[in-house]
């Protein structure tokens, strides 16, 4: 046999008889010199018996040298016998139902350090570090068996120690399928879920999907959250050949509902038509009857907004701050108006 030949296929045999766990091993040691001559064991590799039973289960372990553990390095990490990566603990604990292919365990009353997890991207470009989760059905690596609707991608758990083990999650975050899946069309959603005091188990308390976002367990579209938004308008005083002085608006928006405030210091007016106020950041839902009698400004009945009103009140209304009057026929005119101060504030539901 060569001498190449020789080194590759170097073996190291303990041929103790023994099946205790951590029996068996063998161990590469290095080892290097101080300034001062001393030497020192740096870190070592071993490979030793995983169990008590009769069998032929290993570990792989890494230990390091921290500086201060002589010629017996502490265990840093372990492979196991099925093939689990663990670092800072010689065991793995289950957290959650799960026995983790990866688990890093920090221990000490101030190491957070050795629990931490960074990922890095340190590239001079726009790419970040990513976090990757994928989901198929395929019982073999590398292929790609499509997922099927309502299956869990990913998830997130957040377990808390009860005194008894880390088998209960305080919250968690799950991605999902949400629907049929096809070539290059994988629809999905985001559930969050927390734990109620006296529970024991995660309740869902949002989800986020191509509707918007649903509170509870509530999956209806209809029920769905798709739009906030705050901004300003200048709402528009029609009715009147010409109109000065000045109008302002802003309005939030949540979902289908308007909620508007209006501002008009009017200084001068050339009346046309039926008094109405136009101009509204989003259009108004006009499947909505028109309706009277809602609110008043002095004598005259409901205002008009844009022909449907869904106002709630009026404030910062002065005496003489109308902007027309009811006449007996009951018919809006502006033979009696006055100009002055008025301020609106109500809602509407948009078309969409």
């Amino acid at each position: 046999m060569s001498r190449a030949r020789d080194l590759a296929d170097r073996v190291l045999h303990n041929r103790t008889h023994e099946d205790t766990d951590g029996g068996r091993e063998s161990i590469v040691t290095f080892k290097g010199e101080q300034s001062g001559g001393e030497i020192s064991t740096l870190a070592q590799i071993q490979a030793s018996h995983d169990g008590t039973a009769d069998d032929q289960k290993s570990d792989l372990i890494f230990k390091t040298n921290d500086g201060s553990d002589g010629a017996s390095p502490t265990e840093a990490a372990r492979i196991d016998s099925q093939s689990n990566f663990l670092i800072g603990h010689s065991d793995n604990t289950n957290v959650a139902g799960h026995e983790a292919a990866l688990q890093i365990v920090g221990q000490g009353t101030a190491d957070y350090h050795g629990s931490t997890v960074s990922i890095v991207g340190n590239a001079n470009n726009s790419n970040g570090a990513y976090l990757n989760f994928a989901k198929g059905r395929s019982n073999t690596a590398g292929t790609a068996t499509a997922a099927a609707a309502d299956d869990t991608v990913g998830q997130i758990n957040f377990s808390a120690a009860d005194g008894t083990d880390f088998a209960n999650r305080v919250a968690n975050i799950t991605a999902q399928v949400n629907g049929g899946v096809a070539n290059n069309d994988t629809p999905g959603r985001l559930v969050f879920a927390t734990t109620s005091d006296g529970a024991g188990d995660v309740t869902t308390r949002l989800r986020i999907d191509e509707h918007g976002i649903k509170f509870g367990s509530d999956t209806a579209a209809a029920n769905a959250l798709n739009d906030y938004e705050e901004g300003t308008f200048t709402p528009v005083l029609s009715g009147y050949t010409s109109v000065t002085g000045t109008l302002e608006g802003k309005y939030t928006r949540i979902g289908r509902m308007v909620f508007c405030e209006v501002y008009m210091n009017i200084t001068g007016l050339t009346y046309s038509g039926n008094t109405r106020i136009t101009g509204w950041p989003f259009t108004p839902d006009g499947t909505i009857n028109n309706h009277t009698g809602q609110g008043t400004i002095a004598n005259s009945t409901a205002l008009n907004v844009d022909g449907h009103l869904y106002y709630f009140g009026f404030y910062a209304k002065t005496a003489n701050a109308y902007l027309y009057n009811k006449d007996s026929g009951g018919a809006l005119s502006g033979n009696n108006y006055q100009v002055g101060t008025l301020g609106v504030k109500f809602a509407y539901a948009t078309e969409d």
